[in-house]
């Protein structure tokens, strides 16, 4: 059972994120799923919350990509550690291109119902992406870095 929620998770990020096929929302996202995420408060629920959220990165980072860095499954909770890397080469809420590449740290927690991700939890560095994009300060001590 274990294997099936990887999958499922894998999947997510090998064919949703970085396949940049958003239809495989409706296939793993249950339709009441939960998305939180501190820097998109107000997702709407589903598949369609997460295919809108994700296209955001898809097109203010045409080349991004995110690798799985650390995946731990336990019971109906699928946690993965994860690195996100870019060129901000679209438009990012009101932000206009930079041409600034980024690599921006995270990790999202996934609760599995019935063989579809029903609720996930997102939290990634945020500051430390806008830092690398020039649109705040770096913090003292901060570990965001410019990737290229």
């Amino acid at each position: 059972m274990q294997d099936l929620k990887l999958t499922l998770v894998s999947r997510y990020y090998d064919e949703l994120c970085n396949g940049r096929n958003l239809k495989v929302a409706d296939e793993i996202i249950a339709a009441g799923h939960r998305y939180h995420d501190p820097s998109h408060r107000g997702t709407a629920d589903g598949p369609d919350g997460i295919k809108q959220v994700t296209a955001t990165y898809h097109q203010a980072y045409p080349d991004a990509r995110w690798t799985v860095e650390e995946i731990v499954a336990t019971g109906d909770t699928v946690v993965v550690r994860w690195t996100g890397r870019g060129t901000h080469e679209g438009q990012l809420g009101a932000m206009a291109p930079t041409g600034r590449r980024v690599e921006v740290p995270g990790i999202c927690m996934f609760r599995i119902t019935e063989g579809k991700i029903a609720e996930s939890w997102n939290y990634w560095d945020t500051y430390g992406m806008m830092a690398q994009l020039g649109a705040v300060p770096p913090l003292g001590g901060s570990t965001a870095k410019a990737a290229g």
